[in-house]
């Protein structure tokens, strides 16, 4: 199963830098994620067998070029805990 959402309109108080970023742990809990980021621009989530993903894209405001954006990829498994990936675009 594969749920997207994109281009959702998400005022944010300051421009998400590339050091609060780079604070992001592997053990950091979407809730945290969150309140520091802010709500996603594009949350999507994928089932494959006992295997999930989130992805969380913030894509406005974001401190960069025109384009750029965060990603942040969660791999949910039944039997660890949640990892946090740390994917950059910036363009």
């Amino acid at each position: 199963m594969l749920t997207n959402i994109t281009g959702i309109k998400v005022n944010r108080e300051k421009k998400i830098s590339l050091s609060y970023f780079k604070n992001i742990s592997n053990d950091t809990s979407k809730e945290d994620i969150e309140s520091k980021l802010g709500k996603p621009n594009g949350p999507s989530l994928t089932n494959i067998g006992s295997q999930s993903n989130e992805i969380l894209t913030y894509t406005s405001g974001v401190s960069g070029n025109l384009g750029a954006n965060y990603e942040i990829k969660k791999h949910l498994s039944p039997t660890k805990t949640k990892d946090v990936l740390r994917c950059i675009s910036l363009l």
